[in-house]
């Protein structure tokens, strides 16, 4: 099996993407992210723009917690997935096996950003933009037993 993955990244730092919060509720999950009802109707519209310039559809997945970031999980209609940090600084990390359909998501990220942020500071955001791509060999069985043994230590 052979391992292809292509990933595009954006991480806010200056805190300019409208849909970002500060976790200033303690509390469940639940309330904070009721508390900051605001962001999800904000990242619903900028979802649904980017839907519009990727031209495919984007689902909602749910929403995660990991450490102590939020996360809004989406898959796209033809392959692949985004995650998207929704506590600020937020972070858009979308997830393919082509590197052209990578690029696209690129191109179309870049010209959502555009409508949301103006000026200077937005373009420093879409100049941030990172496009990887890795392919390894294939996985086959002697490297399994390889991970199997290291997993087992």
């Amino acid at each position: 099996m052979k391992i292809k993955h292509c990933c595009v990244s954006v991480l806010d730092v200056p805190e300019v993407l409208p849909f970002g919060f500060e976790s200033e509720v303690a509390g469940s999950v639940q309330d904070i992210l009721e508390y900051n009802d605001h962001s999800d109707e904000v990242l619903s519209d900028f979802m649904s723009d980017l839907e519009r310039e990727f031209c495919e559809g984007v689902y909602t997945l749910g929403t995660d917690v990991v450490g102590d970031k939020f996360y809004r999980r989406f898959m796209f209609e033809k392959g692949g997935f985004a995650e998207v940090a929704i506590e600020r600084p937020c972070a858009i990390i979308a997830h393919f096996i082509s590197l052209e359909r990578g690029h696209a998501f690129a191109e179309a990220l870049s010209k959502v950003i555009n409508k949301y942020v103006k000026g200077e500071i937005g373009e420093l955001l879409i100049g941030d933009i990172q496009v990887s791509f890795q392919e390894e060999s294939e996985l086959n069985n002697y490297k399994i037993a390889e991970l199997r043994k290291l997993r087992n230590v």
